[in-house]
């Protein structure tokens, strides 16, 4: 069973050097898995597609939407990783039922 963190994160950080249009959109939940760390990835596509967000590329508003769908989202993130189990799993519109 998996245990999820508390928090949301936004996206990915950009790397120093990098362009800030180079950012990752979305939003990660991280999990422990019997002592190992899993990493969900929400995309623009399942912020928008989904969970009917307003506009993915906001980021306090891609974390404020996935605090609202937590319960949705933790039991998208057990089923993804049920039927794809690893260190980085992206959900997919399937995940959610």
């Amino acid at each position: 069973m998996l245990i999820f963190d508390e928090l949301f994160a936004s996206g990915e950080p950009v790397p120093r050097g990098q362009d800030r249009d180079n950012v990752i959109l979305g939003c990660v939940l991280w999990a422990d898995d019997a002592g190992k760390r899993v990493r969900f990835y929400i995309s623009p596509g399942i912020i928008d597609g989904v969970l009917k967000g307003e506009n993915s590329v906001h980021d306090h508003q891609n974390v404020e939407l996935c605090v609202r769908e937590r319960t949705r989202l933790e039991e998208a993130c057990q089923r993804a990783f049920d039927d794809r189990p690893g260190h980085y799993v992206e959900l997919q519109p399937h995940d959610f039922p």
